[in-house]
């Protein structure tokens, strides 16, 4: 018996569906346990210029499943046209073991990292947009922008270690503790200010330093830009663009209305009008 079936002819159909759901199964190689299935070129010493798996007539099939627990696809370039699908989306499903996604950039030989890893438009130019859809974003390593970093939150924070035993919520002014903790402001004209609890109002933080686990209990504190503070206006109207300091209202800053007492304790500038009482104001943090 041959060990070569060759089928010869223009086209070649086979009609399955009388068998019920129409399969073509090949067995394996009994040589080394596997199966080929492969595009030779016209005269049979070659290459085909190209294989199709495709519905008839060359129309794209509805589904194309390919079901293994390693898939290798060997090529120079690989390509993915869905533009006919609206979109062209492209859905990686869940690793069933630890529902994780991996993307891996390999060296040639499969054995190391590749130098480089791109994300990019054709012919490696800047796509006009790209998104990361997610809750939180992960970078291990260092960062490289070549453009401008826009962030559509307020204020620069670090976190830092606050009292247990005081109620602390934000747009509180914050003083140093002995304690190396932080406190809320307890006296007017106080040195030890070191910021206001990020997060009040309309305005979140949008970079947080020295995030990292502890026991403590931490907040992230504005030390630059815009953020939300409470103040107290009893100890004198508060108008635009005036030197906030420390109040005797814990947790409230107030109009810094002695420049000398003010030296060293100024939170920063008001950036909308208080005239009477307690409230919760913009200000432009500046700690002089």
């Amino acid at each position: 018996m041959d060990k070569q079936l060759v089928i010869q002819g223009n086209p070649i159909v086979l009609d399955l569906s009388l068998l019920g759901g129409g399969k073509v199964v090949i067995s394996n190689n009994t040589n080394d346990n596997k199966v080929f299935l492969e595009g030779f070129s016209s005269d049979g010493n070659g290459s085909a210029a190209e294989m199709l798996i495709t519905g008839r007539n060359a129309t794209p099939l509805p589904v194309f499943v390919v079901r293994a627990d390693t898939t290798f696809i060997s090529g120079r370039e690989l390509r993915f046209d869905l533009s006919p699908n609206g979109g062209g989306q492209l859905a990686i499903g869940n690793n069933p073991n630890d529902n994780k996604i991996f993307i891996e950039g390999l060296s040639r030989d499969g054995t190391g990292n590749a130098d480089e890893l791109f994300i990019t438009g054709n012919s490696a130019q800047p796509l006009p947009f790209f998104s990361v859809i997610a809750d939180t974003a992960s970078f291990s390593g260092d960062v490289h922008a070549k453009g401008q970093v826009l962030n559509h939150h307020a204020d620069c924070a670090e976190d830092f270690d606050i009292c247990d035993t005081e109620h602390i919520e934000p747009g509180m002014v914050m003083v140093l503790g002995e304690d190396g903790k932080l406190h809320q402001s307890q006296t007017a004209y106080d040195k030890r200010v070191a910021g206001v609890v990020s997060g009040a109002g309309e305005y979140k933080p949008g970079i947080v330093l020295d995030r990292k686990s502890s026991q403590s209990d931490r907040q992230p504190i504005a030390l630059l830009g815009k953020v939300f503070c409470k103040v107290d206006a009893q100890y004198g109207a508060i108008g635009i663009g005036d030197l906030l300091t420390t109040a005797p209202t814990p947790g409230h800053a107030m109009k810094a209305g002695d420049p000398f007492k003010a030296f060293g304790a100024v939170i920063g500038k008001a950036l909308r009008a208080w005239a009477d009482g307690e409230g919760l104001i913009p200000i432009l943090i500046a700690l002089q």
